[in-house]
């Protein structure tokens, strides 16, 4: 449905000022339940085990629901793929700055944990696509610091604003902008992202300090310090060392 919205919208515009057009996917997201026709092609035997689980039982399942996770990630990339089209038939496709992102990952099964509203990477590290009309930087991979603040204030400056007008427009925000960063036109972004979780008292609670080498959790039931060069999969606290 949100795919098929956005498609008329897009068909149906005929303003010559610029647009802004939002489309929020639900999938992939339990309950996981992708239509057929894309279900029938992912199969649970060919899914991956999850990392840093021993429980034979927990890994079937989560291969189970890896097989209609994929499916649903496929449902929404053509749905995507749709969007794109009526763009390029419109002759639009070459003046839209696109950006593709996520409000949080998924566990899936990682650590024996499946959803969100956890520190580990599978959980709070999420990418951005950002497409350029121009080609800039067209298949290139970033690994900078970016938190999801800052994407409000790259959409404002791909408008047209600039990082001096931001404290104006949006006065409370810690965000900044990474349009300039996503063009290679400065080399780097942040030095670390900040991401944090309900209030301290909340029984899933933490803050989380995250550079391209650390990451530190404070949480109400003990501080979490993880190498993430030597030990990617989050497995060691370093914290008493």
């Amino acid at each position: 449905l949100t795919g098929d919205a956005g498609v008329k919208w897009l068909q149906e515009y005929e303003d010559d000022k610029p647009f802004f057009l939002h489309l929020s996917f639900c999938g992939p997201h339990f309950p996981l339940d992708p239509p057929e026709e894309f279900a029938s092609r992912h199969k649970p035997e060919d899914m991956p085990p999850p990392e840093c689980v021993e429980d034979e039982a927990f890994i079937e399942l989560n291969k189970k629901h890896r097989a209609a996770y994929a499916a649903m990630i496929e449902h929404v990339d053509e749905e995507i793929g749709k969007t794109l089209s009526v763009l390029e038939e419109r002759g639009m496709l070459e003046d839209t700055i696109i950006f593709f992102g996520t409000d949080h990952g998924d566990m899936m099964g990682h650590h024996q944990r499946i959803g969100k509203m956890i520190y580990y990477d599978g959980s709070a590290r999420t990418p951005y696509i950002v497409r350029f009309p121009d080609g800039c930087n067209a298949g290139k991979v970033l690994d900078g610091m970016v938190e999801a603040v800052d994407l409000p204030c790259a959409i404002l400056e791909a408008a047209g604003y600039t990082p001096e007008d931001l404290p104006k427009l949006m006065p409370q925000t810690p965000g900044q902008s990474f349009y300039r960063y996503a063009r290679s036109e400065v080399p780097e972004h942040r030095e670390d992202a900040y991401s944090e979780c309900w209030t301290i008292d909340h029984p899933v609670a933490y803050r989380m300090l995250r550079t391209r080498d650390w990451k530190y959790v404070f949480r109400k039931e003990g501080d979490v310090l993880f190498d993430m060069v030597n030990d990617p999969l989050e497995t060691e606290n370093l914290i008493d060392r």
